[in-house]
């Protein structure tokens, strides 16, 4: 029988593809969770139901002397804490005892002379702290390594999509199509760092160069910038993830030209459902799960020119090769999945 375990989460903003991962382990693996984050962000308003084996502590409701005391008591096997952007969480590391200490991170080397002082402070102040540090793939690795971690201590995988829900969008409507639809997609926040305002220009040049292509930009997400008044643009607003698969039903190709994207777990979630992808090469789930010319296609820079090189490579394809690119797309998928992050988890809550 195994042994039931307790595992802290120190979280910031909660997302859908986490809340998964979280359900996963606790559904799967006799495991209790205490997960203490943030309240909702307003421009991400997802909602989460209450799950058995997760009790959620939203800390603007507490004092933290209150917190402290809720965590003492559910005495943790293990901790996790997501990133920096919180400092108190790493804090109370003083005060809880833990055998196990993991932070996550999606932060990609760079070099910078912040990163440098930074990674020294960190590896004579904070390091001792932490066992292991949790990154999404390679590119992080080498910032947990500059951090002092060594690479038995370092995990690969911390961002997953809930891989279930959107395998069966995949196979209960993307691989069933019979004519591909003629429209771009874009999910994410209307901030300047998607490319957000690049992607809505390239495609009025699109339509001006090729008039009555049929092809059209859904926008689906919400942000303080505006789409533009175009009638092949429709911004569909903020989807909750109950309504994505209507959603996605209707892509035929899939666009983020992020200018900044640690990971990108939305990439993921296009991949799992089969959906073409178009990339930059800032985005670090790029790596895993878009290979230019087999799946999609990649950019190097986030300028309107080369979207728009992308649209028109976009439009040069036939049902047949959409639908190849939507075969690579799910099989890449399968790099990661609920099910292989709740192992590595509840395998390291038992070390």
């Amino acid at each position: 029988m195994l042994q039931k375990k307790r595992f802290l989460v120190l979280f910031e903003e909660m997302a859908p593809y986490f809340w998964e991962c979280l359900r996963a382990l606790a559904g799967k693996y006799p495991v209790e969770i205490m997960l203490v984050c943030k309240k909702v962000n307003p421009i991400a308003p997802f909602q989460f139901e209450d799950v058995a084996g997760i009790k959620k502590f939203i800390r603007e409701e507490y004092f933290e002397t209150e917190l402290l005391k809720q965590i003492k008591d559910f005495s943790p096997d293990a901790v996790y804490v997501s990133g920096w952007l919180y400092k108190p969480y790493h804090e109370w590391l003083k005060f809880i005892k833990a055998g196990k200490v993991i932070i996550g991170l999606d932060t990609q080397w760079n070099g910078n002379i912040r990163q440098q002082a930074g990674s020294i402070f960190f590896r004579f102040f904070k390091k001792k702290y932490y066992t292991h540090a949790f990154v999404p793939n390679q590119r992080q690795v080498k910032f947990a390594l500059k951090l002092g971690f060594a690479p038995s201590e370092i995990l690969t995988g911390i961002y997953c999509c809930d891989t279930d829900f959107f395998w069966s969008i995949y196979k209960n409507k993307v691989s069933q199509r019979k004519q591909w639809p003629k429209n771009f997609l874009f999910i994410g926040r209307y901030v300047h760092e998607k490319g957000f305002m690049e992607l809505q220009h390239a495609f009025l040049k699109f339509h001006q160069k090729h008039p009555g292509n049929g092809w059209k930009l859904l926008l689906a997400g919400k942000g303080p910038l505006k789409p533009l008044d175009h009638p092949g643009i429709r911004d569909l607003g903020f989807i909750q993830p109950p309504d994505l698969p209507a959603v996605i039903d209707k892509a035929g190709f899939f666009i983020i030209p992020s200018t900044f994207e640690p990971y990108g777990v939305v990439i993921h979630e296009m991949a799992c459902a089969g959906i073409p992808i178009m990339a930059s090469r800032f985005c670090g789930a790029a790596d895993d799960y878009v290979e230019d010319g087999k799946n999609g296609f990649l950019i190097n820079e986030v300028r309107i020119e080369q979207i728009l090189r992308v649209m028109e490579n976009v439009l040069s394809l036939n049902d047949e090769n959409l639908k190849k690119m939507s075969e690579a797309s799910h099989a890449l998928s399968l790099k990661n999945s609920k099910e292989l992050w709740s192992e590595k988890i509840y395998k390291l809550l038992s070390e």
